[in-house]
């Protein structure tokens, strides 16, 4: 973890809005007036954290497979960080059921568990641990996992067709719905719960990754989400996306640098409205409805 300054963070190029901004999205936790703590990635080291519970739970438990967030996380799928103190592994058996033990819970099953082998441990496999995952999570992370899911190759007719066959599971029509839902488009956790926020808010469904190019067909911007109808472009503002934008030797000072370029060079092209949406604002639906509505508005105003 790192402690640095304002003076600092303004030497390497941010100014006092990017600071704000930066403190929002909790790539900054302001410690005192003029300090803030800069540390690893907290996604990162809840996994890494994880992967070493993993080996000191599977040693301890042989005959069970790793599954549900565990085997996620060996499957590079994305999880919420709250649901990565326990490691999770399931058994076949004559009865069903779950059991929280000390570092772990160990749910039981009747049916053959479909298996594979990642990093020299025994896990779910992929469409297994999805369908375990998106019955049991809240709806925009189960979106999350279902999006990658997609992305990953799998196939959306294959998981339905395996949920009508395993009638009565709990969570089949949450499952359901999530996987009609899903978007192989969507490029990061952050990009799915933004986009089940929009539909909870009942905005209309914005085309994904569209690219925008100038005069000359060079293209200059690339936006998640556009509104062609009003004139708007969002994006998802947060530590996910920098860290995805993040290249080798850059900071997220030159990631902010390079985003208003962009979104300058998009409003040239395009004369898009660019609309930033953090995840704090994804829990008041009113008021990102609103936010969007006001843009369209904006933009309307502008072309006329």
């Amino acid at each position: 973890m790192q402690i640095v300054t304002t003076a600092e963070l303004l030497a390497e190029g941010l100014r006092h809005p990017d600071i704000r901004h930066l403190v929002d999205i909790g790539e900054l936790h302001r410690v005192r007036r003029g300090a803030y703590l800069r540390g690893p990635d907290q996604r990162l080291v809840a996994e890494q954290q994880h992967r070493a519970l993993i080996q000191a739970v599977a040693a301890a438990h042989p005959d069970a497979v790793l599954s549900h967030v565990s085997a996620a996380v060996l499957h590079d799928l994305p999880v919420p960080l709250r649901s990565l103190a326990r490691v999770h592994l399931t058994k076949q058996g004559r009865n069903t059921g779950s059991k929280r033990l000390d570092r772990s819970y160990l749910h039981r099953v009747t049916q053959e568990i479909p298996t594979v082998v990642v990093e020299e441990l025994v896990v779910t496999d992929l469409p297994t641990t999805v369908l375990d995952l998106i019955r049991a999570l809240q709806p925009a992370d189960a979106v999350a996992v279902a999006d990658r899911a997609l992305a990953l190759g799998l196939d959306r007719a294959e998981l339905l067709e395996r949920i009508g066959r395993e009638r009565g599971r709990r969570g089949n029509a949450n499952a359901r719905r999530v996987l009609l839902f899903a978007d192989r488009l969507a490029e990061s956790a952050g990009e799915s719960w933004t986009r089940w926020a929009f539909h909870c808010a009942g905005l209309p469904a914005p085309k994904l990754q569209v690219e925008f190019f100038d005069h000359r067909g060079v293209p200059v911007a690339r936006v998640d989400f556009d509104w062609p109808e009003w004139g708007v472009c969002a994006e998802f503002d947060g530590e996910i996306k920098y860290g995805r934008l993040l290249r080798p030797g850059q900071g997220v000072a030159d990631v902010i640098r390079a985003e208003k370029s962009r979104e300058e060079e998009l409003r040239r092209a395009s004369g898009r409205w660019l609309v930033r949406v953090i995840a704090r604002e994804l829990d008041d639906l009113a008021e990102l409805r609103r936010t969007i509505l006001d843009a369209a508005g904006h933009a309307a105003r502008r072309a006329g």
